[in-house]
């Protein structure tokens, strides 16, 4: 995305900023141009034709500045380029696309629990994400001990300490095959993204939690202080 910038300062802006967009983003390539105006405006018309020379489809963001409040959905227009012939002249015009917005699953969960947050007088939605983690801790838990387990048996059988039976080295094998691969390289760097997600989602909950509690702060000192103030005929510094 960029701003209505001259011809020359967006075109070489836009390619510096692709060039280290594909150093941390091999898998994604948009580019675009937010406005607020009508489509027809000369000036996205010349910002079109400059964006071709880095992509030859670009994408076109509508945004709405008015306000609706009975409106749910974020007011956002998305426009793709279409080719097409116009009095024998291939053109691209803008098409009106449709757009999902996805999110990771800790993000979710986080947003979730920061959005419903309660006080901690026994309200439900305070307690969800807790209950949620720690019943999947208790269920991780407990097929730690029955491997453990299981991995101390076959040891001990190894070792001759106890009998060799088939038929239970056949079920263990077939326990085995049924849990998942972790030791692969994707894995480990989609545990790590997922990770790294979910310490970066927790650290701006904590922040949006610190920022609400000053904002409840300032507003009940501003309250107490204007009550003051009216005494003496002062007035709130806050």
């Amino acid at each position: 995305m960029i701003p209505p910038l001259t011809p020359s300062t967006a075109l070489s802006s836009r390619r510096s900023k692709n060039s280290i967009r594909r150093c941390s983003h091999t898998s994604i390539y948009l580019d675009g141009t937010p406005q607020g105006v009508m489509l027809k405006n000369p000036i996205c018309t010349s910002i079109k034709l400059y964006l071709m020379d880095i992509n030859e489809s670009p994408v076109y963001v509508l945004l709405n500045p008015s306000i609706n409040p009975a409106q749910k959905d974020l007011p956002v227009t998305i426009f793709e380029s279409e080719l097409h012939v116009i009095e024998g002249i291939p053109q691209l015009i803008f098409v009106r696309s449709s757009y999902t917005i996805e999110t990771v699953e800790a993000e979710r969960i986080s947003v979730d629990h920061v959005a419903h947050l309660k006080p901690s007088d026994g309200g439900s939605a305070a307690t969800q994400l807790a209950a949620h983690l720690t019943g999947i801790h208790s269920a991780i838990k407990m097929l730690n001990s029955r491997i453990r387990v299981l991995h101390h048996y076959l040891v001990a059988m190894q070792k001759g300490e106890i009998p060799c039976e088939n038929s239970l080295l056949r079920q263990v094998s077939s326990l085995l095959r049924r849990l998942p691969a972790i030791e692969s390289e994707k894995f480990q760097d989609d545990f790590l993204m997922e990770y790294n997600d979910t310490l970066l989602i927790a650290y701006l909950a904590m922040f949006t939690n610190c920022a609400s509690t000053m904002n409840e702060l300032v507003d009940k000192f501003n309250t107490a202080y204007d009550r003051h103030s009216r005494r003496g005929g002062r007035t709130a510094f806050i």
